[in-house]
Order: structure tokens, then sequence, then C-alpha cells
């Protein structure tokens, strides 16, 4: 995980990211608790459905390190998921690092019709 300052409609967000080929992701359940939007994730289907007005995640337990730690020699890993948002693809592949679901987050923030910034790098 990189240590990137990342701001979401211009509030700082305290979540984990990967950066992977100049692509910034963030764990589902972290974003979904900011986004507060609830998601499911079906194994038969192989599809994660982000759901606008559904139950947020909880925070996790310990936030306090969310967003500061750096790993190196990342490996994220193709999901083989599709996303959706209320049911519609979304054309988003989620991957995988650490057994754990990552989004790409300029696009989730987009389809929420969010802005996301980090670092000197400003997207919409």
């Amino acid at each position: 995980m990189n240590a990137v300052s990342i701001s979401l409609n211009g509030f700082p967000l305290k979540i984990d990211t990967i950066v992977d080929k100049e692509n910034v992701y963030a764990p589902i359940d972290q974003i979904c608790s900011y986004l507060n939007c609830g998601y499911e994730k079906n194994d038969v289907t192989k599809t994660v459905n982000f759901i606008k007005n559904g139950h947020a995640p909880e925070n996790p337990k310990d936030t306090e390190n969310n967003g500061t730690i750096k790993k190196e020699n990342i490996k994220v890993e193709d999901s083989g998921y599709q996303t959706m948002l209320d049911g519609l693809l979304l054309f988003i592949e989620p991957v995988i690092y650490d057994n754990t679901f990552y989004i790409n987050l300029k696009y989730l923030a987009q389809s929420f019709e969010m802005e996301t910034s980090w670092g000197c790098l400003k997207n919409h």
C-alpha cells in the first residue's frame, strides 16, 4: 500500500490505497463506508454490485494507520469479477491484493458523480 493523500469531493479520506500502473485503487469495504453505499459480492456470477442506498459496511476497527503504511513489491491480481452499480454493469474490474478486493477509485467515484484527487494529480 502506498501512502497517498486521497480526497473525495474535497473531503480527505483515511483509506489504504494501491497505486498500480498510474491507477489508484481503494479497498471496497473502506471506500463504501465513505460513499455511504453497500455492496454485494456474488461468487457464482463473479460480480460485485455496489448499491447506492444500501447499508454501508462498518469502518474497519483499526483505522489509525489507514492511508499511512507503504508496502513495496506489491503484486496486484485480476479478480475475474465484474462490477455493477444498482444492477447496471460498470466496466470497472476490481483487483485483489492480500486477499482483499480493491476498486479503481477514480472510476468508482465518477460512477457516484463525485470528484477525486490525490497527490498533485487531480482527476475529474
